[in-house]
Formats: structure tokens, sequence, C-alpha cells
């Protein structure tokens, strides 16, 4: 295997003539490199993630997967306004804002597009709450199978892979309520913000053996922590519901959050607050179709907006 350096040497080689070539293009304004090459190692079987921002122009194909030096360079093309919507706020762009995190601008011809991309580590406080939100909702299905398989099926195995599957919403969690932005490294990102927390149910759950008590004490953790940021995680949802003055079906607050934040799942969100008797819930009818004349009760939810 070739020395680590070496191939760290060959990568960057590969770079820096695609961005002599890109740099001769007038219609290229700014590439932008992602990924591990931007602020980490790479090793042979990497490869090179960049943006290139280009004038408005209609582009038929937006990802390329180009070569250099035998190294694959995975380009993705977006105009110069899409960038910007982008880059704009965490509704339409967590993802991006999680990308571009640690990436590096390799060079600019737009002043605008370097004013954008060095504001990426900020997050306001809207795009907070919406980010908590969104996480919440990552969290709380994997949460639900863990807890079955422990209570229902004392499976403890399979229980620890749910588990396992809430990690890295939980560390978004933490990661965001500190302010940052999240990397595609969230769980180190959390482990240094709260190591207690992340190595009991993440380090310490891997590396030992897997009891009901251990289990039991990991999910007890897990529901401890949600329920002590309760307030925070689930704000928009709360605030929704509290200026509503009455119930929401779980079909009026799904469409509501996807299409206003982008948000699916608000439903499982209302069953664990309304577990936690944070919220009522209650039931509204619904016809099946549109040509129905029996109605069917569906789950809605109130919430009268007292403290807890």
């Amino acid at each position: 295997m070739p020395a680590v350096r070496d191939v760290q040497q060959q990568y960057e080689k590969a770079l820096e003539l695609l961005v002599e070539k890109v740099q001769q293009d007038p219609y290229i304004l700014a590439a932008i490199l992602l990924g591990s090459l931007s602020y980490d190692v790479v090793w042979e079987k990497s490869d090179i993630d960049i943006t290139l921002v280009t004038q408005e122009v209609k582009q038929a194909q937006t990802a390329f997967s180009l070569v250099e030096c035998g190294i694959n360079i995975h380009a993705i093309v977006v105009p110069r306004s899409q960038f910007k919507k982008m880059m704009a706020g965490s509704v339409q762009s967590s993802f991006m804002h999680s990308l571009m995190s640690k990436g590096k601008l390799l060079f600019t011809r737009d002043e605008t597009i370097g004013e954008l991309f060095e504001t990426r580590d900020h997050l306001g406080a809207r795009d907070q709450e919406i980010q908590l939100l969104r996480a919440s909702t990552w969290v709380l299905p994997s949460l639900t199978k863990a807890e079955k398989w422990f209570h229902a099926k004392q499976d403890v195995n399979y229980s620890f892979l749910w588990i396992m599957k809430t990690i890295e919403g939980l560390a978004t969690i933490e990661v965001l309520q500190h302010g940052e932005v999240t990397s595609r490294e969230v769980i180190q990102q959390a482990l240094r913000h709260n190591p207690q927390f992340f190595t009991a149910i993440y380090s310490d759950l891997i590396n030992g053996k897997k009891t009901p008590r251990v289990i039991n004490a990991a999910l007890d953790l897990i529901n401890n922590y949600l329920q002590a940021r309760t307030a925070l995680l689930f704000k928009p949802l709360l605030d929704y519901l509290a200026e509503s003055h009455g119930i929401r079906s779980a079909t009026e607050l799904n469409h509501y959050f996807t299409n206003q934040m982008n948000i699916s799942g608000v439903d499982l969100a209302c069953e664990w607050l309304a577990d936690q008797d944070v919220i009522q819930k209650v039931s509204a009818p619904v016809r099946l179709t549109n040509k129905s004349r029996v109605d069917v009760e569906e789950a809605a939810y109130y919430y009268a907006g007292e403290s807890f």
C-alpha cells in the first residue's frame, strides 16, 4: 500500500490539474473542494468531491465523474442562483451546509460567492429550531424500534442495533444546540461537546457486553436526554399547535411541516409528545376517498401552550 503522504500528494496534484483547466472556462465562476481532501487524510480508495458554480446557463447534466491522474473526481455543477439558494437556509439546504462546513474555496471570480461561502458556518436561530426538529424526527422512529425489540421481544442485540441508528440524530441534536453546523463526522463533534452521554450510549455500548441491564440503561439515557430538551427540540411544532387554537389532524400537520420546513414524520413526534403528556391526542373525522360518505377517525393533536 502506498505511503499516506505519497497518496495525499497524488490527490493534490490531480486536483491542481483539474482546477487549472476549469479556470480557463469563463462559464465556471467558482470551485469548492469538499470531502476528505479539503480537511482530512485521503487514501488510495478515496475520491475527490468538488462543486463548480457556473453562470446562469441551461444545464442538462449536473453531475460528472471526471478523472485526473487516474483519480476519480465527482463534480457537481450548479448555477450561481441555485448555489445561493442552497446556502441561504436550513429548510432547503441543511445537507448542503453540512457538506460545505469543512469545504475549501479553491477560486472564485464572483466576490458574492466568496462572501456567501464564508458564512457557511453561521446558524441562525430559526434555522437552528428547524434543524433540531428535523433531527428529532430522525431519532424517534429508531428509538421506538429499539424499545419494542427490548421490551416486547427481549432481544438485546436487535435493540442495540436500533439504538445505534439513533446515534447520528442524537449527535446532530447535540451539535446544533451548541450553534454549530454539523459535519459528516457529527458523532465526533458530539463526543467533544457531551463526552459523558455519547461515551455511554455509543463507545461503551459498542465495546461492552449487551446485557438487559445495559440496554435498558441506554434507552433510559436517551429518553431522559430528549425529555430534558423537549421545549428546545419541538419548538416549531409546539408553536404551530399553540397558534392553531384547536386540534390539528396528523394529515394537516404532516402537510404543513413537509411543505413549509421540509420535515416529514411530525405525526410520530406528536405521538411521542402525547406519550410525555406534553400535548393531548384526540381524533378528527376523515373520509378515505373523495366520494366517501362514511367518516372514520384520524389521529389529531391539541396543545394549549402550557409550560412543562
